[in-house]
Protein backbone atom coordinates (compact mmCIF):
# COMPACT_ATOMS: atom_id res chain seq x y z
CA UNK A 1 0.00 0.00 0.00
CA UNK A 2 2.60 2.33 0.80
CA UNK A 3 4.44 1.32 -2.58
CA UNK A 4 1.22 2.81 -4.90
CA UNK A 5 1.52 6.00 -2.58
CA UNK A 6 4.97 6.53 -3.40
CA UNK A 7 4.33 5.97 -6.86
CA UNK A 8 0.74 8.44 -6.86
CA UNK A 9 3.46 11.36 -4.90
CA UNK A 10 6.10 10.84 -7.68
CA UNK A 11 3.55 11.41 -10.46
CA UNK A 12 2.39 14.21 -8.54
CA UNK A 13 5.49 15.73 -8.41
CA UNK A 14 7.04 14.63 -11.94
CA UNK A 15 3.52 16.57 -13.33
CA UNK A 16 4.24 19.74 -11.41
CA UNK A 17 7.60 19.41 -13.04
CA UNK A 18 6.17 19.18 -16.25
CA UNK A 19 4.40 22.09 -15.83
CA UNK A 20 7.00 24.29 -15.00
CA UNK A 21 8.97 23.56 -17.69
CA UNK A 22 6.11 24.23 -20.41
CA UNK A 23 6.03 27.98 -18.36
CA UNK A 24 9.63 28.76 -17.51
CA UNK A 25 11.76 30.21 -20.38
CA UNK A 26 14.79 28.59 -18.91
CA UNK A 27 13.29 25.41 -19.86
CA UNK A 28 11.71 26.99 -23.44
CA UNK A 29 13.18 29.77 -25.34
CA UNK A 30 9.80 31.01 -25.85
CA UNK A 31 6.91 30.97 -23.46
CA UNK A 32 4.51 28.94 -24.77
CA UNK A 33 1.51 30.96 -23.86
CA UNK A 34 2.22 33.56 -25.70
CA UNK A 35 2.34 31.18 -29.06
CA UNK A 36 -1.00 28.88 -27.75
CA UNK A 37 -3.31 31.20 -29.46
CA UNK A 38 -1.55 31.25 -32.80
CA UNK A 39 -0.72 27.92 -32.78
CA UNK A 40 -4.27 27.39 -31.96
CA UNK A 41 -5.27 29.24 -35.04
CA UNK A 42 -3.14 27.09 -37.13
CA UNK A 43 -5.72 24.34 -38.64
CA UNK A 44 -2.74 21.70 -39.37
CA UNK A 45 -1.44 20.14 -36.31
CA UNK A 46 0.94 20.98 -34.33
CA UNK A 47 2.63 18.86 -31.35
CA UNK A 48 5.55 19.84 -29.04
CA UNK A 49 7.16 17.31 -27.51
CA UNK A 50 10.32 17.06 -24.70
CA UNK A 51 13.27 15.54 -25.38
CA UNK A 52 12.06 12.34 -23.65
CA UNK A 53 9.04 12.31 -26.36
CA UNK A 54 5.99 13.23 -23.82
CA UNK A 55 3.92 15.64 -25.11
CA UNK A 56 3.92 18.48 -23.69
CA UNK A 57 1.35 20.91 -25.58
CA UNK A 58 -1.01 19.75 -28.91
CA UNK A 59 -3.43 22.75 -30.76
CA UNK A 60 -6.80 23.05 -31.29
CA UNK A 61 -5.98 21.37 -34.76
CA UNK A 62 -4.23 18.30 -33.62
CA UNK A 63 -7.48 17.42 -31.08
CA UNK A 64 -9.74 18.02 -33.89
CA UNK A 65 -7.74 15.70 -36.14
CA UNK A 66 -7.27 13.21 -33.68
CA UNK A 67 -10.13 12.84 -31.76
CA UNK A 68 -7.98 14.01 -28.33
CA UNK A 69 -8.72 16.82 -25.87
CA UNK A 70 -5.87 18.06 -23.66
CA UNK A 71 -6.07 16.20 -20.72
CA UNK A 72 -5.93 13.13 -22.44
CA UNK A 73 -2.82 13.94 -24.35
CA UNK A 74 -0.35 16.03 -22.82
CA UNK A 75 2.15 14.11 -20.81
CA UNK A 76 1.76 11.11 -22.39
CA UNK A 77 4.63 9.40 -24.47
CA UNK A 78 4.67 10.06 -28.22
CA UNK A 79 4.10 6.29 -29.17
CA UNK A 80 0.29 7.22 -28.32
CA UNK A 81 -0.02 8.20 -31.89
CA UNK A 82 2.17 5.94 -33.47
CA UNK A 83 1.00 3.32 -36.29
CA UNK A 84 0.26 -0.15 -35.13
CA UNK A 85 2.00 -2.77 -37.13
CA UNK A 86 4.98 -0.87 -37.53
CA UNK A 87 8.76 -1.73 -37.25
CA UNK A 88 9.18 0.19 -34.13
CA UNK A 89 12.73 1.02 -35.76
CA UNK A 90 11.35 3.15 -38.44
CA UNK A 91 10.29 5.80 -35.84
CA UNK A 92 13.60 6.00 -34.11
CA UNK A 93 15.04 6.30 -37.32
CA UNK A 94 13.16 9.70 -37.77
CA UNK A 95 13.79 10.56 -34.11
CA UNK A 96 17.36 9.97 -34.95
CA UNK A 97 17.11 12.43 -38.16
CA UNK A 98 14.95 15.16 -36.36
CA UNK A 99 17.62 15.37 -33.40
CA UNK A 100 20.66 15.95 -36.22
CA UNK A 101 18.70 18.27 -38.11
CA UNK A 102 15.36 18.11 -38.63
CA UNK A 103 13.20 15.12 -40.38
CA UNK A 104 10.31 15.84 -43.59
CA UNK A 105 8.06 13.18 -45.26
CA UNK A 106 5.06 10.99 -45.51
CA UNK A 107 4.06 8.84 -42.59
CA UNK A 108 0.94 7.27 -41.16
CA UNK A 109 -0.16 8.42 -37.55
CA UNK A 110 -3.12 6.58 -34.91
CA UNK A 111 -5.75 8.34 -33.94
CA UNK A 112 -7.84 8.12 -31.01
CA UNK A 113 -10.19 5.87 -32.56
CA UNK A 114 -7.38 3.51 -33.34
CA UNK A 115 -7.51 4.73 -37.15
CA UNK A 116 -4.61 4.79 -39.30
CA UNK A 117 -4.30 8.40 -41.19
CA UNK A 118 -1.65 9.48 -43.50
CA UNK A 119 0.36 12.69 -42.74
CA UNK A 120 2.45 14.97 -44.00
CA UNK A 121 5.06 15.62 -41.39
CA UNK A 122 7.41 18.77 -40.52
CA UNK A 123 9.47 18.35 -37.49
CA UNK A 124 12.57 19.84 -36.42
CA UNK A 125 13.87 20.66 -32.90
CA UNK A 126 13.89 23.86 -30.02
CA UNK A 127 17.09 24.74 -28.27
CA UNK A 128 17.72 26.42 -25.57
CA UNK A 129 19.19 29.57 -24.73
CA UNK A 130 22.51 27.52 -23.98
CA UNK A 131 21.95 26.05 -27.65
CA UNK A 132 21.00 22.53 -25.88
CA UNK A 133 18.25 20.02 -26.99
CA UNK A 134 15.00 21.72 -25.26
CA UNK A 135 11.68 20.05 -27.11
CA UNK A 136 10.63 18.60 -30.88
CA UNK A 137 8.82 20.74 -32.90
CA UNK A 138 6.19 19.13 -34.86
CA UNK A 139 3.34 20.28 -37.82
CA UNK A 140 1.19 17.23 -38.98
CA UNK A 141 -0.88 18.04 -42.33
CA UNK A 142 -3.53 15.50 -42.57
CA UNK A 143 -3.15 13.79 -46.11
CA UNK A 144 -6.30 11.56 -46.04
CA UNK A 145 -8.66 13.41 -48.55
CA UNK A 146 -5.37 13.99 -50.46
CA UNK A 147 -4.36 10.40 -50.50
CA UNK A 148 -8.02 9.41 -51.07
CA UNK A 149 -7.95 11.64 -54.33
CA UNK A 150 -4.65 10.29 -55.10
CA UNK A 151 -5.70 6.94 -55.20
CA UNK A 152 -9.22 7.62 -57.19
CA UNK A 153 -6.98 9.16 -59.73
CA UNK A 154 -4.62 6.00 -59.78
CA UNK A 155 -7.88 3.85 -59.74
CA UNK A 156 -8.84 6.09 -62.82
CA UNK A 157 -5.76 5.86 -64.98
CA UNK A 158 -5.76 1.50 -63.95
CA UNK A 159 -9.35 1.39 -65.41
CA UNK A 160 -8.46 3.66 -68.18
CA UNK A 161 -5.05 1.74 -68.68
CA UNK A 162 -7.22 -0.98 -69.07
CA UNK A 163 -9.61 0.27 -70.93
CA UNK A 164 -6.88 1.93 -73.22
CA UNK A 165 -5.52 -1.92 -73.39
CA UNK A 166 -8.46 -3.48 -73.91
CA UNK A 167 -10.61 -1.96 -75.97
CA UNK A 168 -11.68 -3.22 -79.27
CA UNK A 169 -11.47 0.34 -81.28
CA UNK A 170 -8.19 2.18 -81.81
CA UNK A 171 -7.45 4.92 -79.10
CA UNK A 172 -4.62 7.08 -80.04
CA UNK A 173 -3.35 10.24 -79.01
CA UNK A 174 -1.13 12.78 -81.81
CA UNK A 175 0.66 15.75 -82.10
CA UNK A 176 -0.57 18.56 -84.16
CA UNK A 177 2.71 17.98 -86.47
CA UNK A 178 1.30 14.58 -87.51
CA UNK A 179 3.09 11.85 -85.37
CA UNK A 180 1.52 9.60 -82.79
CA UNK A 181 2.49 10.15 -79.07
CA UNK A 182 0.58 7.02 -77.88
CA UNK A 183 -2.29 4.13 -79.47
CA UNK A 184 -3.65 1.13 -77.93
CA UNK A 185 -2.83 -2.51 -79.09
CA UNK A 186 -6.17 -2.35 -81.31
CA UNK A 187 -5.21 0.41 -82.71
CA UNK A 188 -1.80 -1.10 -83.63
CA UNK A 189 -4.00 -4.53 -84.99
CA UNK A 190 -5.84 -1.79 -87.22
CA UNK A 191 -2.94 -0.39 -88.88
CA UNK A 192 -1.21 -3.92 -89.40
CA UNK A 193 2.33 -2.42 -87.60
CA UNK A 194 4.68 -5.00 -86.25
CA UNK A 195 4.29 -2.83 -82.65
CA UNK A 196 3.65 -0.15 -80.99
CA UNK A 197 6.76 1.41 -81.20
CA UNK A 198 7.05 1.09 -85.01
CA UNK A 199 3.97 2.57 -85.81
CA UNK A 200 4.88 5.79 -83.29
CA UNK A 201 7.17 6.69 -85.85
CA UNK A 202 5.37 6.97 -89.04
CA UNK A 203 4.16 10.22 -90.29
CA UNK A 204 0.03 9.97 -90.19
CA UNK A 205 -0.53 12.15 -93.37
CA UNK A 206 1.55 10.22 -95.32
CA UNK A 207 1.76 6.22 -93.80
CA UNK A 208 -1.78 6.31 -92.92
CA UNK A 209 -4.24 8.31 -94.62
CA UNK A 210 -5.12 7.29 -98.31
CA UNK A 211 -5.35 10.49 -99.10
CA UNK A 212 -3.07 12.73 -97.12
CA UNK A 213 -4.70 16.21 -97.25
CA UNK A 214 -7.70 14.92 -95.85
CA UNK A 215 -5.84 14.90 -92.57
CA UNK A 216 -5.35 18.85 -92.97
CA UNK A 217 -9.55 19.38 -93.51
CA UNK A 218 -9.62 17.03 -90.17
CA UNK A 219 -7.23 19.21 -88.94
CA UNK A 220 -9.25 22.30 -89.79
CA UNK A 221 -12.97 20.75 -88.83
CA UNK A 222 -11.66 19.73 -85.08
CA UNK A 223 -9.63 22.93 -84.70
CA UNK A 224 -13.17 24.76 -85.48
CA UNK A 225 -15.37 22.37 -82.99
CA UNK A 226 -12.82 20.84 -80.99
CA UNK A 227 -14.35 17.86 -80.78
CA UNK A 228 -15.66 15.99 -83.90
CA UNK A 229 -18.18 12.23 -83.65
CA UNK A 230 -18.10 9.90 -86.46
CA UNK A 231 -16.18 11.78 -88.58
CA UNK A 232 -15.30 9.59 -91.84
CA UNK A 233 -11.73 8.92 -93.72
CA UNK A 234 -10.12 6.19 -95.68
CA UNK A 235 -7.17 5.08 -94.18
CA UNK A 236 -4.51 2.51 -95.86
CA UNK A 237 -2.48 -0.25 -93.95
CA UNK A 238 1.31 -1.10 -93.58
CA UNK A 239 0.56 -3.30 -96.69
CA UNK A 240 -1.20 -0.75 -98.37
CA UNK A 241 -5.18 -1.98 -98.06
CA UNK A 242 -7.68 0.71 -97.46
CA UNK A 243 -9.96 0.66 -94.72
CA UNK A 244 -12.97 3.11 -94.19
CA UNK A 245 -13.17 4.48 -89.83
CA UNK A 246 -15.01 6.48 -88.26
CA UNK A 247 -13.16 9.24 -85.94
CA UNK A 248 -14.64 10.69 -82.87
CA UNK A 249 -11.67 13.01 -81.24
CA UNK A 250 -10.83 16.28 -79.22
CA UNK A 251 -8.45 18.39 -78.63
CA UNK A 252 -5.84 18.99 -75.47
CA UNK A 253 -5.16 22.21 -75.12
CA UNK A 254 -2.68 24.09 -72.57
CA UNK A 255 -2.86 26.93 -70.33
CA UNK A 256 -3.01 29.33 -73.36
CA UNK A 257 -5.71 27.79 -75.56
CA UNK A 258 -3.02 26.56 -78.04
CA UNK A 259 -3.67 22.85 -79.14
CA UNK A 260 -0.45 20.85 -77.93
CA UNK A 261 -2.82 17.47 -78.60
CA UNK A 262 -5.27 15.22 -80.43
CA UNK A 263 -6.86 12.30 -78.91
CA UNK A 264 -9.60 9.79 -80.30
CA UNK A 265 -11.21 6.86 -81.16
CA UNK A 266 -11.00 5.06 -84.39
CA UNK A 267 -14.21 2.68 -85.90
CA UNK A 268 -13.07 0.66 -88.51
CA UNK A 269 -16.91 0.14 -90.33
CA UNK A 270 -14.85 -1.07 -93.45
CA UNK A 271 -17.05 -4.60 -93.21
CA UNK A 272 -20.37 -2.37 -92.83
CA UNK A 273 -19.74 -0.30 -96.09
CA UNK A 274 -19.07 -3.11 -97.87
CA UNK A 275 -22.04 -4.37 -96.73
CA UNK A 276 -24.01 -1.13 -97.38
CA UNK A 277 -22.45 -1.45 -100.79
CA UNK A 278 -23.83 -4.70 -101.28
CA UNK A 279 -27.22 -3.52 -100.25
CA UNK A 280 -26.74 -0.16 -102.04
CA UNK A 281 -26.32 -2.65 -105.16
CA UNK A 282 -29.15 -5.37 -104.52
CA UNK A 283 -31.21 -2.23 -104.14
CA UNK A 284 -30.65 -0.80 -107.77
CA UNK A 285 -30.28 -4.11 -109.39
CA UNK A 286 -33.87 -4.58 -107.94
CA UNK A 287 -34.91 -1.51 -108.76
CA UNK A 288 -33.54 -2.19 -112.35
CA UNK A 289 -35.61 -5.48 -112.30
CA UNK A 290 -38.93 -3.88 -111.17
CA UNK A 291 -38.29 -1.24 -114.11
CA UNK A 292 -38.06 -4.34 -116.46
CA UNK A 293 -40.63 -5.66 -115.26
CA UNK A 294 -42.88 -2.21 -115.49
CA UNK A 295 -41.36 -1.59 -119.26
CA UNK A 296 -42.16 -5.40 -119.97
CA UNK A 297 -45.71 -5.25 -118.42
CA UNK A 298 -46.00 -1.86 -120.87
CA UNK A 299 -44.89 -2.90 -123.84
CA UNK A 300 -46.93 -6.15 -123.37
CA UNK A 301 -49.69 -4.07 -123.00
CA UNK A 302 -48.68 -2.14 -126.14
CA UNK A 303 -47.82 -5.10 -128.26
CA UNK A 304 -51.30 -6.37 -126.99
CA UNK A 305 -52.61 -3.44 -128.37
CA UNK A 306 -51.25 -3.55 -131.43
CA UNK A 307 -51.83 -7.10 -132.19
CA UNK A 308 -55.97 -5.50 -131.78
CA UNK A 309 -54.91 -2.71 -133.91
CA UNK A 310 -53.69 -5.34 -136.71
CA UNK A 311 -56.79 -7.00 -136.34
CA UNK A 312 -58.96 -4.50 -136.27
CA UNK A 313 -57.30 -3.53 -139.58
CA UNK A 314 -57.75 -6.44 -141.60
CA UNK A 315 -61.12 -7.69 -140.05
CA UNK A 316 -62.42 -4.21 -140.65
CA UNK A 317 -60.75 -1.64 -142.43
CA UNK A 318 -59.61 -4.13 -145.49
CA UNK A 319 -62.87 -5.97 -145.34
CA UNK A 320 -64.71 -2.57 -146.23
CA UNK A 321 -62.57 -1.75 -149.57
CA UNK A 322 -62.31 -5.71 -150.43
CA UNK A 323 -66.44 -5.66 -150.25
CA UNK A 324 -66.79 -2.58 -152.08
CA UNK A 325 -64.51 -4.38 -155.07
CA UNK A 326 -66.07 -7.23 -154.74
CA UNK A 327 -69.18 -5.84 -154.94
CA UNK A 328 -68.70 -3.41 -157.79
CA UNK A 329 -66.67 -6.29 -160.03
CA UNK A 330 -69.62 -8.54 -159.15
CA UNK A 331 -72.65 -6.12 -160.93
CA UNK A 332 -70.18 -5.08 -164.23
CA UNK A 333 -69.90 -8.94 -164.59
CA UNK A 334 -73.56 -9.70 -164.16
CA UNK A 335 -74.73 -6.43 -166.05
CA UNK A 336 -72.29 -4.68 -167.98
CA UNK A 337 -74.48 -5.44 -171.37
CA UNK A 338 -77.08 -3.09 -169.70
CA UNK A 339 -75.24 -0.32 -168.65
CA UNK A 340 -74.18 3.19 -170.23
CA UNK A 341 -70.58 3.66 -170.82
CA UNK A 342 -71.35 6.49 -168.70
CA UNK A 343 -72.50 4.10 -166.20
CA UNK A 344 -69.38 1.79 -166.86
CA UNK A 345 -66.34 4.72 -166.38
CA UNK A 346 -68.70 5.48 -163.35
CA UNK A 347 -68.12 2.20 -161.60
CA UNK A 348 -64.74 1.93 -162.60
CA UNK A 349 -63.56 4.80 -161.02
CA UNK A 350 -64.98 3.33 -157.48
CA UNK A 351 -63.10 0.10 -158.15
CA UNK A 352 -60.24 2.12 -158.92
CA UNK A 353 -60.58 4.38 -155.78
CA UNK A 354 -61.73 0.87 -153.16
CA UNK A 355 -58.42 -0.46 -155.06
CA UNK A 356 -55.71 2.60 -154.84
CA UNK A 357 -57.36 2.40 -150.83
CA UNK A 358 -56.72 -1.33 -150.71
CA UNK A 359 -53.66 -0.44 -152.03
CA UNK A 360 -52.31 2.25 -149.23
CA UNK A 361 -53.71 0.11 -146.49
CA UNK A 362 -51.39 -3.13 -147.47
CA UNK A 363 -48.53 -0.32 -147.79
CA UNK A 364 -48.85 0.89 -144.26
CA UNK A 365 -49.48 -2.69 -142.66
CA UNK A 366 -46.33 -4.04 -145.03
CA UNK A 367 -44.07 -0.29 -143.58
CA UNK A 368 -45.49 -0.85 -140.02
CA UNK A 369 -45.33 -4.69 -139.40
CA UNK A 370 -41.49 -4.19 -140.72
CA UNK A 371 -40.85 -1.61 -137.75
CA UNK A 372 -41.87 -3.91 -135.43
CA UNK A 373 -40.39 -6.37 -136.29
CA UNK A 374 -37.02 -4.48 -137.01
CA UNK A 375 -37.05 -5.56 -140.64
CA UNK A 376 -37.12 -1.70 -141.54
CA UNK A 377 -33.87 -1.57 -143.07
CA UNK A 378 -32.57 3.11 -143.88
CA UNK A 379 -30.23 4.15 -146.05
CA UNK A 380 -29.53 7.34 -144.09
CA UNK A 381 -28.59 10.23 -146.88
CA UNK A 382 -28.27 14.30 -147.27
CA UNK A 383 -31.15 15.20 -149.04
CA UNK A 384 -32.46 18.13 -150.37
CA UNK A 385 -35.33 18.97 -148.37
CA UNK A 386 -37.64 20.96 -150.88
CA UNK A 387 -36.53 19.02 -154.48
CA UNK A 388 -38.03 16.10 -152.55
CA UNK A 389 -41.17 17.65 -150.99
CA UNK A 390 -41.75 18.45 -155.38
CA UNK A 391 -41.07 14.84 -155.68
CA UNK A 392 -44.03 13.80 -153.07
CA UNK A 393 -46.30 16.13 -153.95
CA UNK A 394 -46.36 14.86 -157.73
CA UNK A 395 -47.41 11.68 -156.70
CA UNK A 396 -50.71 13.00 -154.93
CA UNK A 397 -51.38 16.32 -156.59
CA UNK A 398 -53.78 14.33 -159.14
CA UNK A 399 -56.21 13.51 -155.82
CA UNK A 400 -55.70 17.31 -154.77
CA UNK A 401 -56.55 18.45 -157.99
CA UNK A 402 -59.58 16.47 -157.91
CA UNK A 403 -61.00 18.46 -154.72
CA UNK A 404 -59.88 21.53 -156.11
CA UNK A 405 -56.82 21.75 -153.46
CA UNK A 406 -54.10 23.76 -154.35
CA UNK A 407 -50.33 22.05 -152.52
CA UNK A 408 -47.48 25.01 -152.18
CA UNK A 409 -44.13 24.36 -151.52
CA UNK A 410 -42.52 27.03 -149.27
CA UNK A 411 -39.48 25.04 -148.44
CA UNK A 412 -36.01 27.00 -148.69
CA UNK A 413 -34.06 25.32 -151.25
CA UNK A 414 -30.84 25.95 -149.44
CA UNK A 415 -32.27 22.81 -146.30
CA UNK A 416 -30.86 19.36 -146.26
CA UNK A 417 -31.82 16.63 -144.07
CA UNK A 418 -30.58 13.22 -143.20
CA UNK A 419 -32.56 10.58 -143.14
CA UNK A 420 -34.03 7.40 -145.11
CA UNK A 421 -35.62 8.61 -148.62
CA UNK A 422 -38.80 6.32 -148.55
CA UNK A 423 -39.30 6.48 -144.84
CA UNK A 424 -39.81 10.37 -144.91
CA UNK A 425 -41.47 9.81 -148.04
CA UNK A 426 -43.87 7.57 -146.72
CA UNK A 427 -44.49 9.86 -143.70
CA UNK A 428 -45.18 13.12 -146.18
CA UNK A 429 -47.23 11.27 -148.16
CA UNK A 430 -49.37 10.06 -145.13
CA UNK A 431 -49.73 13.60 -143.62
CA UNK A 432 -50.75 15.35 -147.33
CA UNK A 433 -52.97 12.73 -148.27
CA UNK A 434 -54.29 13.43 -144.71
CA UNK A 435 -54.90 16.97 -145.44
CA UNK A 436 -56.17 15.89 -148.70
CA UNK A 437 -58.56 13.84 -147.29
CA UNK A 438 -59.88 16.72 -144.85
CA UNK A 439 -59.70 19.96 -146.65
CA UNK A 440 -62.84 20.95 -148.40
CA UNK A 441 -62.89 21.70 -152.00
CA UNK A 442 -60.66 24.73 -152.96
CA UNK A 443 -58.73 24.81 -149.91
CA UNK A 444 -55.33 24.94 -149.81
CA UNK A 445 -52.13 22.96 -147.99
CA UNK A 446 -48.77 25.03 -147.32
CA UNK A 447 -45.41 22.96 -146.56
CA UNK A 448 -42.86 24.61 -144.90
CA UNK A 449 -39.59 24.59 -142.92
CA UNK A 450 -37.47 26.12 -139.79
CA UNK A 451 -34.27 25.26 -138.46
CA UNK A 452 -31.68 25.39 -136.16
CA UNK A 453 -28.28 24.32 -134.90
CA UNK A 454 -28.95 20.92 -134.90
CA UNK A 455 -32.64 20.06 -136.49
CA UNK A 456 -35.60 20.77 -139.10
CA UNK A 457 -39.26 21.15 -138.39
CA UNK A 458 -41.33 21.05 -141.13
CA UNK A 459 -44.94 22.19 -140.57
CA UNK A 460 -47.69 20.73 -142.93
CA UNK A 461 -50.83 23.03 -142.47
CA UNK A 462 -54.04 22.82 -143.98
CA UNK A 463 -56.98 24.97 -143.86
CA UNK A 464 -59.45 22.39 -143.51
CA UNK A 465 -62.41 21.10 -141.16
CA UNK A 466 -60.04 20.82 -138.34
CA UNK A 467 -59.96 18.26 -135.09
CA UNK A 468 -61.73 18.18 -131.90
CA UNK A 469 -59.98 18.75 -128.45
CA UNK A 470 -60.76 15.14 -127.99
CA UNK A 471 -60.12 13.59 -131.14
CA UNK A 472 -56.99 15.11 -130.78
CA UNK A 473 -55.49 13.10 -127.63
CA UNK A 474 -56.53 10.12 -129.48
CA UNK A 475 -54.07 10.90 -132.60
CA UNK A 476 -50.84 8.93 -132.75
CA UNK A 477 -52.20 6.28 -129.93
CA UNK A 478 -52.35 2.60 -131.06
CA UNK A 479 -54.91 2.05 -128.20
CA UNK A 480 -57.64 4.16 -129.87
CA UNK A 481 -58.97 3.59 -133.18
CA UNK A 482 -59.83 6.54 -134.93
CA UNK A 483 -60.53 7.32 -138.34
CA UNK A 484 -63.42 9.37 -139.81
CA UNK A 485 -64.24 9.91 -143.29
CA UNK A 486 -62.81 12.78 -145.35
CA UNK A 487 -64.94 15.90 -146.39
CA UNK A 488 -65.78 13.58 -150.43
CA UNK A 489 -66.64 10.74 -147.71
CA UNK A 490 -62.40 9.42 -148.42
CA UNK A 491 -61.89 6.64 -146.52
CA UNK A 492 -58.97 6.05 -144.46
CA UNK A 493 -56.83 3.49 -142.68
CA UNK A 494 -56.74 4.35 -139.26
CA UNK A 495 -53.00 3.99 -139.07
CA UNK A 496 -51.35 6.68 -141.14
CA UNK A 497 -50.27 8.43 -138.52
CA UNK A 498 -49.65 5.92 -136.15
CA UNK A 499 -47.20 5.08 -139.01
CA UNK A 500 -45.63 8.92 -138.83
CA UNK A 501 -45.27 8.82 -135.08
CA UNK A 502 -43.24 5.13 -135.91
CA UNK A 503 -40.96 6.60 -139.12
CA UNK A 504 -40.23 10.01 -137.59
CA UNK A 505 -38.79 8.49 -134.09
CA UNK A 506 -36.77 5.39 -136.21
CA UNK A 507 -35.18 9.15 -137.74
CA UNK A 508 -34.71 10.34 -134.42
CA UNK A 509 -36.96 12.75 -134.63
CA UNK A 510 -40.16 14.08 -132.99
CA UNK A 511 -44.08 14.82 -134.30
CA UNK A 512 -46.93 16.48 -132.28
CA UNK A 513 -50.06 18.24 -133.86
CA UNK A 514 -52.32 22.08 -133.45
CA UNK A 515 -55.41 22.46 -134.57
CA UNK A 516 -58.97 23.96 -134.31
CA UNK A 517 -61.69 23.03 -135.77
CA UNK A 518 -63.17 25.24 -138.58
CA UNK A 519 -59.92 26.72 -138.77
CA UNK A 520 -57.47 23.62 -140.13
CA UNK A 521 -54.65 21.46 -138.62
CA UNK A 522 -51.21 21.99 -138.54
CA UNK A 523 -48.77 19.08 -138.46
CA UNK A 524 -45.51 19.72 -137.16
CA UNK A 525 -42.29 16.97 -137.25
CA UNK A 526 -38.68 17.34 -136.93
CA UNK A 527 -35.60 15.85 -139.14
CA UNK A 528 -31.85 15.72 -138.15
CA UNK A 529 -30.42 18.86 -140.62
CA UNK A 530 -28.63 17.68 -143.05
CA UNK A 531 -25.06 19.49 -145.17
CA UNK A 532 -25.55 21.88 -147.68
Amino acid sequence: MKDKISELEQLKIENEQLKKKLNDSRYLPFNLNVFKKALNNISDSVVILSTERTILFTNNGFNKTFGYENENIIGKYANIIYRENIDSDRYEEIYRSIINGGWEGKIYLKKKSGENIPVQLTANIIKNFNGNLDAIFAVAKDLTEQVKAENSLQEAKDKYANLFHDLRNAVYESSPEGKLLDINPSGVKLFGYDSKEELLNVDIAKDLYVDPTDREKLKAEIEEKSFIKNYEIKIKNKKGEQKVVLETSTTIRDSSGKIIAYQGILTDVTEDKKREELMNKYVADLAEVNMQLRNSETELKKLNAEKDKFFSIIAHDLKSPFNSLLNLSEFLVEDISELSMEEVKSFSREINKAAQNVFNHIVNLLQWSQIKTGGLEQVIENVALASFVNNTIALIEGNAAKKGISIINDIDTRLFFKGDRNVINSVFLNLITNSIKFTRRGGQIRISADQNENMITVMVMDNGIGISKDNLEKLFRIDEHFSTSGTSNEIGTGLGLILCKELIEKNNGEIWVRSEEGVGTTFFFTLPKGDI
